[in-house]
Protein backbone atom coordinates (compact mmCIF):
# COMPACT_ATOMS: atom_id res chain seq x y z
CA UNK A 1 0.00 0.00 0.00
CA UNK A 2 2.81 2.32 0.60
CA UNK A 3 3.82 2.03 -2.65
CA UNK A 4 0.14 2.71 -4.37
CA UNK A 5 0.65 6.05 -1.97
CA UNK A 6 4.04 6.54 -3.55
CA UNK A 7 2.56 7.26 -7.33
CA UNK A 8 3.15 10.43 -8.38
CA UNK A 9 -1.39 11.91 -8.91
CA UNK A 10 -4.01 11.86 -6.83
CA UNK A 11 -5.75 10.16 -9.57
CA UNK A 12 -3.52 7.44 -9.89
CA UNK A 13 -3.10 6.41 -6.27
CA UNK A 14 -7.00 6.98 -6.49
CA UNK A 15 -7.27 4.27 -9.24
CA UNK A 16 -4.88 1.67 -7.71
CA UNK A 17 -6.76 2.14 -4.22
CA UNK A 18 -9.72 0.83 -6.56
CA UNK A 19 -8.02 -1.75 -8.38
CA UNK A 20 -7.06 -3.27 -4.67
CA UNK A 21 -11.10 -2.74 -3.09
CA UNK A 22 -12.12 -4.68 -6.33
CA UNK A 23 -9.79 -7.51 -6.16
CA UNK A 24 -11.07 -11.13 -5.52
CA UNK A 25 -8.06 -11.92 -3.89
CA UNK A 26 -5.20 -10.00 -2.36
CA UNK A 27 -1.98 -11.48 -1.75
CA UNK A 28 0.04 -10.52 0.98
CA UNK A 29 3.12 -11.60 2.93
CA UNK A 30 6.37 -10.59 5.15
CA UNK A 31 4.23 -7.10 5.93
CA UNK A 32 5.87 -4.50 8.67
CA UNK A 33 3.66 -3.33 11.52
CA UNK A 34 3.08 -0.25 9.75
CA UNK A 35 1.48 -1.22 6.72
CA UNK A 36 -1.20 -2.75 8.29
CA UNK A 37 -3.71 0.09 9.04
CA UNK A 38 -2.94 0.81 4.71
CA UNK A 39 -3.83 -2.68 3.82
CA UNK A 40 -6.81 -2.49 6.49
CA UNK A 41 -8.41 0.15 5.00
CA UNK A 42 -9.33 -1.61 1.21
CA UNK A 43 -8.71 -5.11 2.64
CA UNK A 44 -10.55 -6.72 5.99
CA UNK A 45 -8.20 -8.56 7.73
CA UNK A 46 -8.77 -10.56 11.16
CA UNK A 47 -6.21 -9.66 13.47
CA UNK A 48 -4.56 -13.19 13.44
CA UNK A 49 -4.51 -12.69 10.11
CA UNK A 50 -2.25 -8.97 10.96
CA UNK A 51 -0.41 -10.97 13.15
CA UNK A 52 0.62 -13.91 10.91
CA UNK A 53 1.50 -11.26 8.36
CA UNK A 54 3.65 -9.12 10.51
CA UNK A 55 5.63 -12.58 12.22
CA UNK A 56 6.94 -12.98 8.77
CA UNK A 57 8.36 -9.88 8.42
CA UNK A 58 11.06 -10.58 11.18
CA UNK A 59 12.71 -14.22 10.95
CA UNK A 60 14.34 -14.13 13.84
CA UNK A 61 17.53 -15.47 14.79
CA UNK A 62 19.13 -18.38 14.79
CA UNK A 63 21.25 -19.33 18.71
CA UNK A 64 22.79 -21.99 19.88
CA UNK A 65 21.96 -22.93 22.83
CA UNK A 66 22.93 -26.25 24.69
CA UNK A 67 24.57 -28.09 21.45
CA UNK A 68 20.83 -28.25 19.45
CA UNK A 69 20.50 -25.39 17.34
CA UNK A 70 17.03 -23.49 17.21
CA UNK A 71 15.23 -20.60 16.25
CA UNK A 72 14.68 -17.70 18.44
CA UNK A 73 11.62 -14.99 17.54
CA UNK A 74 12.20 -11.36 19.31
CA UNK A 75 9.92 -10.73 22.26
Amino acid sequence: MSDLEALPTEAERMKARGFVERSGMVVAGALPSGEMEKLGRPVTLSRAERVRLTSWADPGSWTDVGGNRRRVRPA
